[in-house]
């Protein structure tokens, strides 16, 4: 089955969405549902703008996957964390995390996320 927010990671969600199932995966305690509402809050303050909230909310999520042991959340944080850090004109720790991405999806043996990365 499905987790609360899985439907819908991959689909563009506006911000006030976000929030809101960000505070109802809080409300359930699963952590994996934390941060990927945390991964979709970040892309959504991507779409409208807010880089550095983005960047902000997205290092919460990478931080949530790395304790989940979740190495695909992990590299998934790390493309969004790249977006953010090119967003905010910051060239170098957006390579780093692109590269870091990169390198976990060619561990997962995921080729076609690795060259997305």
């Amino acid at each position: 089955m499905p987790s609360v927010v899985e439907y819908i990671a991959e689909e563009p969600v506006p911000l006030a969405a976000a929030a809101e199932r960000l505070d109802a995966a809080r409300r359930s305690g699963r952590k994996a549902d934390e941060a990927q509402a945390q991964l979709i809050l970040a892309k959504a303050h991507l779409a409208v703008g807010s880089h550095l909230e983005a960047s902000q909310t997205v290092a919460s999520a990478l931080t949530a996957y790395r304790e989940l042991s979740d190495r695909r959340g992990e590299a998934t944080a790390l493309l969004t964390v790249a977006a953010a850090q090119r967003a905010r004109g910051l060239t170098e720790e957006a390579l780093l995390a692109a590269r870091d991405a990169a390198s976990a999806f060619k561990d997962l043996g995921d080729r076609r996320s690795e060259a997305a990365a």
